[in-house]
């Protein structure tokens, strides 16, 4: 996303999106499991295959080459050091990091989803319930964005900042009757994503200016 050569034909994934817009208002951290698993760039590229009942990262051409064992073992160090993450924009039907949209097959090849998540991006959302994962592609949407932005501060505040969450959540929303808003973090969460899809876009431009000036306050 931010132009490194991550890539397994040894290309770059260049997002302007996040390389320019998201770095001007928020700290980002490149992350690419399969790099620092080990994998080389160029690389032979792997794909979901279910073996006995586990997904595992294994050589689209090459069956020999399976590489879910790092990719595991980094996400478990890695998760353990990531910091006060609030967000992670994802590469589509990334193996590793792919949300919802990686392709899961059977070892014979027959495609058993086409709507599943990377092994890292699986583990993230276990680790950090209810933190805000998109696919870059996505953000191209202006009120996709924006939403975005949004979720990843209120995330943080949430998380970071002692905010009461059903407070946050009632205030953005507008909703006088807490007794709506749930407990725990993935569920307000959930609940504010839904919400946002109702408001306008000078109302989510009022929200997202009025979450940055909390932050640096």
């Amino acid at each position: 996303m931010l132009g490194d050569r991550v890539r397994y034909d040894g290309a770059t994934n260049y997002s302007s999106l996040c390389s320019n817009n998201l770095a001007s208002e928020f700290d980002l951290v490149s992350i690419c499991p399969e790099v620092e698993a080990g994998g080389s760039v160029p690389r032979p590229p792997i794909e979901l295959i279910k073996v006995h009942g586990e997904v595992r990262c294994i050589g689209r051409d090459d069956r020999s080459i399976d590489m879910t064992y790092a990719i595991q073992c980094f996400t478990q160090q890695k998760l353990q050091t990531i910091g006060s993450v609030a967000g992670y924009v994802v590469a589509t039907k990334s193996p590793s990091c792919g949300f919802n949209s990686v392709p899961l097959k059977s070892s014979n090849g027959r495609v058993l989803s086409s709507n599943s998540s990377g092994l890292f991006t699986n583990a993230l959302e276990v680790r950090f319930p209810g933190i805000p994962i998109i696919e870059e592609i996505s953000l191209g949407s202006w009120r996709v964005f924006l939403t975005y932005q949004i979720r990843v501060i209120t995330y943080h505040k949430i998380i970071n900042s002692g905010c009461v969450g059903q407070n946050l959540i009632s205030q953005l929303l507008g909703m006088k009757d807490k007794t709506h808003i749930p407990q725990g973090v993935a569920n307000q969460m959930s609940l504010l994503s839904n919400g946002l899809k109702s408001l306008e876009l000078a109302r989510l431009n009022e929200l997202l200016h009025t979450l940055r000036d909390s932050i640096h306050e």
